[in-house]
């Protein structure tokens, strides 16, 4: 409504901070595009004397059939997933859901598995943490991690434990799939190996806070990127 003048300078501020943000961006490009993959795999570990669950194909609608394949043979191209000719012990269920913009999204439901895993319960960073780490820094930046878990492999016992039914044969996971109970503390612990040591960045879930004071923090900025550039993240 014409109410409110922005000074020139703020202007230019914020003129600044938006040309810098590309720079990294551009910089960093492959970071931002890919999904990830840390060294290593991980293990998912079952109680002793679980009894197995081998669920029947729970059946997708027929409307969503060219959706729910298109979206398998993405996963399968994204190497998150790949098909299984053989008997497995475990056979979980697959949920189809339909998203607001038309895209199908399909979650595996491992709701008799999770009952059978141990859990790491690996420490998460507190309030007190972060606010000790960041101490005296001024300028912060928040960077958030794509598709998390999927950057943690499974070893082959595990990923037969998450093998699921479809319409068009049986699959499993060859990295965490979300729904998995140890996947929090599992994607946690992986984070903290790769970027724990380094002071400027704080590990919140599936978050990254980078601190720094003044022009300072850029550089850190940086130092993180490159950091998981090197480590897969």
């Amino acid at each position: 409504m014409g109410l409110v003048k922005v000074p020139a300078s703020i202007s230019a501020l914020f003129t600044k901070k938006s040309s810098q943000k590309t720079q990294i961006q551009e910089q960093f490009a492959d970071v931002f595009i890919r999904i990830g993959k840390l060294p290593g795999e991980v293990a998912i570990h079952v109680k002793q004397n679980s009894i197995p669950s081998v669920h029947h194909v729970r059946r997708i609608p027929f409307a969503l059939n060219e959706r729910a394949k298109s979206q398998l043979d993405r996963l399968e191209c994204l190497d998150i997933i790949e098909k299984v000719t053989t008997p497995t012990k475990w056979v979980n269920l697959i949920v189809a859901v339909e998203k607001s913009d038309g895209s199908l999204r399909l979650c595996l439901d491992p709701r008799e598995l999770n009952k059978a895993v141990k859990r790491l319960h690996n420490p998460m960073a507190t309030f007190e943490d972060i606010a000790a780490n960041t101490h005296g820094q001024n300028k912060f930046s928040k960077l958030d991690t794509r598709s998390g878990y999927w950057m943690l492999a499974l070893n082959k016992e595990s990923s037969l434990l998450t093998t699921f039914g479809t319409p068009f044969g049986r699959y499993k996971y060859k990295r965490v799939p979300y729904g998995i109970k140890c996947a929090q503390d599992e994607f946690q612990r992986k984070m903290e190996e790769t970027l724990g040591n380094l002071k400027c960045a704080s590990i919140i879930v599936d978050d990254i806070l980078v601190s720094g004071k003044d022009e300072e923090h850029d550089e850190n900025l940086k130092v993180v990127l490159q950091k998981a550039r090197d480590d897969g993240v």
